[in-house]
């Protein structure tokens, strides 16, 4: 079988993710003091995007919460609704790949016009609109990418994982992405398999949920992104939490549910989810890791167990099988993975 552009950039993550993590070790790590220091003082941060650039946002949030008031802000909603809840001291993280998608460029635009000074940009086009308005760029090194967001979730997510690290911690951050994280990228991007026994599994249903709790919500809502857009699927990301909170009635033969549960204080509790909503009728892929008990395959359960990381990195390894299962059901379907039919990989208008 002929490896698609998609697949072929879902491969290639673990060297993009090694490439931005040697940026920073180097080069790079002066542009991270220099965002340090553009922070010092400010009242607030906010992380602003759009899409996957919105969801790689969501672990840095809550590292940086620890020292400021944080929040991600979805670039549509701020830009009509939110400009003038903006102090002057806030600290802003302007999140795109291209730099151009339209929403977080005009965000980015009406702060510079009123003297706002205090403006970071992660993208993966230095020279891009977005750039421009910023005081300190962060590039995500992630090479050219032919389709949906694969080498852009990763290196956005590991570079806004440095970035939170440096805000709240200086000098004292550990520098780039550790070593065996980068290995357990590497073991999961070369597992071409990986999903297949998933997607059979969850081909039948006509809707989908992601589940996960704490720094895995962002892989969540990731993949319940690339999911929509590669296989035309109604897919929803929930936190587990709030999944039993009325939208448990959705479970049965018809609405397939993946539940996200690295190793963590909820581990536990996304495991028991994924065997409820399997017992109660629904196809379920439990996606966990090698650290602790998980239940064995069953009628209705797919496990599949990934090497451990910390928990602040699993959406590094989490988001590949959900691209895997994205190329899966969209060949099922009679699409070619990663191609867009009504939208475009730059969003450039609202």
């Amino acid at each position: 079988m002929t490896m698609t552009a998609f697949e072929l950039d879902t491969g290639a993550q673990a060297e993009a993710l090694a490439r931005v993590s040697r940026h920073y070790l180097a080069a790079g790590a002066a542009s991270l003091h220099a965002a340090s220091a553009v922070a010092r003082g400010a009242s607030g941060v906010l992380l602003v995007g759009m899409g996957s650039s919105r969801a790689a946002s969501l672990t840095a949030a809550t590292t940086i919460g620890t020292r400021w008031p944080t929040q991600v802000h979805e670039a549509g909603e701020l830009l009509h609704y939110g400009m003038r809840t903006i102090g002057p001291d806030a600290l802003v993280v302007l999140v795109s790949q291209s730099g151009r998608s339209f929403e977080t460029v005009a965000v980015g635009q009406q702060l510079r016009a009123a003297g706002h000074a205090r403006i970071i940009a992660v993208t993966n086009d230095p020279s891009s609109p977005m750039a421009s308005l910023a005081d300190v760029v962060l590039p995500i090194e992630a090479g050219d990418e032919a389709t949906v967001s694969t080498k852009t979730w990763i290196t956005s997510f590991a570079v806004l994982t440095m970035l939170a690290a440096t805000l709240v911690h200086g000098e004292d951050a550990s520098p780039g992405i550790p070593g065996a994280v980068l290995e357990a990228v590497r073991v999961t991007c070369e597992d071409e398999r990986l999903a297949d026994a998933a997607a059979e599994q969850l081909a039948v249903c006509t809707a989908l949920v992601v589940v996960a709790r704490g720094p895995a919500l962002a892989a969540a809502d990731y993949g319940a992104l690339i999911l929509k857009e590669t296989t035309a699927i109604p897919v929803e990301c929930m936190a587990g939490g709030s999944f039993r909170h009325g939208p448990f009635e959705l479970i049965g033969p018809a609405v397939g549910v993946i539940v996200l549960a690295p190793s963590g204080s909820t581990r536990e509790l996304c495991v028991s989810l994924a065997q409820e909503t399997a017992t109660l009728g629904s196809p379920t892929w439990l996606i966990c890791d090698d650290a602790g008990s998980s239940p064995a395959q069953a009628e209705r359960l797919r496990v599949t167990t990934l090497r451990r990381v910390p928990e602040v990195y699993s959406p590094l390894t989490l988001g590949v099988p959900l691209q895997r299962l994205a190329a899966n059901l969209a060949r099922m379907r009679g699409r070619e993975p990663g191609v867009l039919l009504r939208s475009r990989k730059v969003t450039d208008r609202e």
